[in-house]
C-alpha cells in the first residue's frame, strides 16, 4: 500500500525496480486486489464522515469549542483526517501501477504523513489523558486559573511542537540522500544505522506514552475516591458523571489504539532484530497489519460517542434537521442548540477543564 514500516526496515526487500515488479506479481490475484482496495476505500469513506461530523459538532457548539479537552480531540481528528483524505487516496493511486507522478516534494509529504501518524496520534491521545488527570485533580485541589490556562495551551500545542522540533528534523537528518531510486517511485530511504532509532521514536514511543498516561489517568481517578468538595452540590452529580464518562471514553480510545498498533509495532521490531527469519513474510502479511494500524483513523471518532456532550450535540442536530425537513417550528428547550442556551462567558468555560 503506502509507506508501511516493514518496507524500510527489512533488508531482504530491495527498493529497485525488480522489487516493484515482484510486488506487483504478488498482487496478480484480481480478487485480492479488489478486496484490499475495498477495505481501504471503506476506511477512507467512514473516516472522512466520522472525522468531519465530529469536527463540525465541536465547532458548532460554543461549549465544546471553548473546552480544552475537545481541542485535543480536534487535534486527533486532524491527524486522522490526513490519513483518510491524503495518505490512503494517493497510496491507492500509486498502487495501481506502482508509478508515482506527483513530484518529489509531494512524495516526501505523503511519506512523512503516513510515517509519523502513529506518533502524532499517540502523543495527542497522551495529552488527552493528561488533560483528564488535571480535570480529576481540579475536583479536590485548588488550581489557579493561570496555571490551568497554561497547561491547557501546552497540551493542545504539544503535538504540533513535537512535530516541528523532533519529527521533521529526524526525517531530514536520517534520510539517506546517497540512495538513488527511479524517479517514478516514491520511497523514503533511511541510513541503516538509524533504523532502530526511527522504530523506537515512531512506534515504541507512542505506544509507551499512551500506556503510561492512561495508567496514570486511571490511577489518579481511582485515588480521587469520590472527593468532590470543590464542586457545588447542585452540580456534583452531573460533573462526576461527565468526568467519569470522559475517563472511560479515553480509556476505550487508548485500548482500541493499542490493539490496532501493537501488531505492526511488534512486526517491525521483529524484522529489525530477526531479519533472517522474515524470509517467508509476504507483502500481504504487511498489508494486513498496516490495515489494522490505519483503522483507528476511522474508528476513533465513533468512540467519542461515549461522551454525553457529544451525544447531546448529536441529538440537537438530529432533531433540528428532522424538524427542518418536516417544517417543524418548535424545538424543545432541552434540545435547543447549545449556542442558544449558554450564558456563561467564554473566559469561564476555557478555565473550566472538568467537563
Amino acid at each position: 500500500m503506502t509507506t508501511i514500516w516493514p518496507i524500510t526496515t527489512i533488508s531482504n526487500i530491495s527498493t529497485t525496480t525488480t522489487t516493484t515488479t515482484t510486488t506487483t506479481n504478488n498482487y496478480a490475484d484480481a480478487a485480492r486486489i479488489a478486496s484490499l482496495h475495498a477495505k481501504y476505500i471503506s476506511i477512507t469513506i467512514f473516516g472522512i464522515i466520522s472525522n468531519v461530523v465530529l469536527v463540525l459538532l465541536i465547532f458548532l457548539s460554543r461549549t465544546l469549542r471553548t473546552t480544552p479537552f475537545f481541542w485535543n480531540i480536534l487535534n486527533l481528528c486532524v491527524f486522522d483526517s490526513v490519513i483518510v483524505m491524503f495518505v490512503i487516496p494517493f497510496g491507492l493511486d500509486y498502487e495501481l501501477d506502482w508509478s508515482w507522478s506527483y513530484g518529489e516534494w509531494t512524495c516526501k509529504m505523503w511519506y512523512a504523513a503516513d510515517f509519523w501518524h502513529m506518533l502524532m496520534a499517540g502523543t495527542t491521545i497522551s495529552c488527552i489523558c493528561i488533560d483528564r488527570i488535571v480535570a480529576t485533580f481540579e475536583t479536590f485541589i485548588s488550581i489557579k486559573a493561570n496555571v490551568l490556562r497554561f497547561v491547557s495551551i501546552f497540551l493542545v500545542t504539544c503535538p504540533w511542537l513535537f512535530l516541528v522540533t523532533v519529527c521533521i528534523p529526524l526525517l531530514v537528518v536520517f534520510e539517506n540522500n546517497e540512495s538513488k531510486l527511479p524517479s517514478s517511485t516514491c520511497f523514503f530511504q533511511f541510513h541503516a544505522m538509524h533504523m532502530k532509532t526511527m522504530a523506537i521514536v515512531s512506534l515504541a514511543l507512542p505506544n509507551s506514552l499512551m500506556i503510561v498516561a492512561c495508567t496514570t489517568m486511571l490511577f489518579v481517578y481511582i485515588l480521587k475516591g469520590g472527593n468532590w468538595n470543590r464542586i457545588p452540590s447542585n452540580r456534583a452529580s452531573a460533573e462526576e458523571v461527565g468526568l467519569k464518562l470522559s475517563v472511560i471514553a479515553v480509556w476505550v480510545v487508548v485500548t482500541a489504539s493499542l490493539i490496532c498498533w501493537l501488531p505492526v509495532t511488534g512486526l517491525v521490531f521483529f524484522t529489525i532484530f530477526f531479519d533472517s527469519k522474515c524470509k517467508g513474510f509476504t507483502w500481504s502479511d504487511y498489508m494486513d497489519v498496516y490495515l489494522l494500524q490505519i483503522m483507528t483513523s476511522s474508528l476513533t471518532p465513533f468512540l467519542w460517542i461515549i461522551l454525553p456532550e457529544v451525544r447531546h450535540e448529536l441529538a440537537i442536530w438530529r432533531y433540528f434537521i428532522s424538524g427542518f425537513l418536516r417544517l417543524r417550528k418548535n424545538i424543545p428547550s432541552s434540545l435547543a442548540p447549545s449556542y442558544q442556551n449558554e450564558t456563561q462567558d467564554s473566559e469561564t468555560e476555557i478555565q473550566d477543564n472538568t467537563i
